[in-house]
């Protein structure tokens, strides 16, 4: 059970009702205003300029680069010329790089050298040295894993690790507390590293990306299953040596949120719309995350140009290094002062809508009220047009989550991205069963081919609709707002954007 559910509060029927019908009143039919033909075709021209940016420096848009910049320069010039005030709101965030192949290398009994992306992946923020040292298994290890996962917490305990971690390489296994509280316990009990398999349950068997706290000193290495079960047969038949050799750098570097307000609409009560604009540094991140960025540019001109005076002011954000871990969204929620943040009564995020295999995923928090009713105006949006939609929860994967945290209801849209597609999706929303979403996600082919028309005529159509209700309508009180996220319980991340965290 989540910590987090001991603290759960029932929301009282009145406040629910309150919250609920303040967002699903009046809710408009879809016409050629609310979702204009050219939407699309719009945010296509948005995505070719972003392509260009990214051809010409580097091949990505990533956080902290030329590209990014760029990309930042050509967000503020749309929302300029559609007659914004625009900021440009700098922050810093610390980046994580390798600078030399790491090399992880069973020594003894027998030397094998494990493969890199297949075998293991370095931890975001892993302490640099080369190590060599007895792999000493931590308590709690279960090999083979129970089916279900329940009571793994290998290594949540400073108890888990015996005397002799001391001097040596920790192996552990993953599961209920955080990677950085396992790494902390390991380090206090004297390891010269951490090395943290995954559990070994369906869908838990690979190495992933994963992050561990800044300023970590100690290399920390995630495993396979396969590849922390085999050293740790080895460690417990005999005694077993592994080397461990990162070499990485940390570096502070200035980068950027855009963000734009309508001239209209009362500042008291604010919707907020973004998507991040960074990409990752292996590709050009053309749906993830062009093609939200695109939405929100079509959005903001749209509001503009074409959509009547809104009774709430309209808040366009376009996120920096969302990549790295959410940190654009982090910092600007975080650093609002208090009459702020008490003003903005939703945010509304797109965070990858063109997925080539998609699906149409309503990413909401679960058991969270005021997130779940923003989520029903999209479902109903997708129903108007005549298309199922399904459900997700980000579980701290995109920006929704630092407004979630910060009591302020937060819902999105989502087409998939590294999962595959089963033969139920495919029945709902047509592609190939057991293919990803995107397979090209985080890749360097993430280019402007890597896009669906269709996904982005459907997902725009469904976007522009719900923007401009919640932009018309009088929003929920702020006392019904606070009731609702009260009442809900406070989430528990399991990712920092695309890294998981426990």
């Amino acid at each position: 059970m989540s910590k987090h559910l001991s603290r759960f509060v029932p929301l009282c029927v009145p406040a629910l009702a309150a919250f609920t019908l303040a967002l699903s009143a009046n809710v408009l039919p879809a016409t050629a205003q609310t979702a204009p033909a050219d939407a699309a075709s719009r945010m296509e021209r948005h995505l070719e300029a972003l392509q260009r940016i990214a051809d010409e420096n580097g091949g990505n848009r990533a956080a902290g680069t030329p590209g990014y910049r760029a990309s930042v320069d050509y967000a503020v010039k749309v929302l300029e010329r559609a007659g914004y005030e625009v900021t440009r709101q700098p922050f810093e965030v610390t980046s994580f790089e390798l600078v030399k192949k790491p090399v992880v290398a069973q020594v003894r009994p027998e030397a094998r050298r494990l493969r890199e992306e297949r075998d293991y992946l370095v931890f975001d923020y892993s302490g640099s040295g080369s190590v060599q040292g007895a792999i000493v298994p931590a308590r709690g290890i279960r090999v083979p894993p129970p089916a279900d996962g329940v009571g793994l917490a290998s290594g949540c305990s400073p108890d888990d690790f015996p005397p002799e971690t001391k001097g040596a390489i920790a192996l552990v296994q993953r599961g209920t507390c955080f990677f950085s509280d396992k790494i902390d316990n390991a380090r206090r009990a004297g390891a010269k590293a951490v090395l943290i398999f995954n559990l070994g349950t369906a869908g838990n068997k690979e190495a992933i990306p994963v992050i561990a706290a800044e300023g970590n000193a100690v290399p920390a290495v995630f495993l396979s299953y396969e590849a922390g079960r085999d050293l740790f047969r080895s460690a417990e038949a005999r005694r077993t040596v592994v080397k461990v050799d990162i070499r990485a750098r940390t570096q502070r570097k200035t980068t950027w949120n855009v963000i734009a307000d309508s001239r209209k609409g009362d500042p008291d009560r604010t919707l907020v719309v973004g998507g991040h604009l960074d990409s990752v540094l292996e590709g050009p991140g053309i749906n993830d995350n062009g093609s939200g960025t695109a939405l929100v540019l079509v959005a903001a001109q749209r509001l503009a140009e074409r959509w009547e005076k809104p009774r709430n002011r309209v808040r366009f954000a376009l996120w920096g290094a969302e990549e790295l871990g959410l940190f654009g969204s982090t910092h600007y929620v975080t650093t609002l002062p208090n009459r702020e943040r008490k003003q903005i009564f939703a945010y509304l995020n797109f965070d990858m809508v063109g997925s080539p295999n998609f699906v149409r995923f309503v990413d909401t928090t679960r058991g969270n009220a005021a997130s779940e009713a923003l989520g029903d105006r999209f479902r109903a949006a997708f129903e108007r047009d005549g298309l199922a939609s399904g459900h997700t929860d980000s579980d701290g994967r995109t920006d929704t989550f630092a407004f979630i945290e910060a009591g302020i209801p937060a819902a999105g849209l989502f087409s998939g991205a590294e999962g595959d597609k089963t033969k139920s999706q495919q029945r709902r929303y047509g592609g190939s069963a057991g293919e990803p979403y995107d397979a090209c996600y985080h890749q360097a082919c993430d280019t402007i081919r890597n896009i669906s028309g269709r996904a982005l005529r459907e997902f725009s159509a469904a976007a522009l609709t719900v923007i401009r209700e919640t932009a018309r309508k009088r929003p929920p009180t702020a006392e019904a707002v606070a009731a609702a996220m009260t009442a809900s319980p406070a989430p528990e991340p399991v990712y920092r954007g695309p890294y998981a965290l426990r």
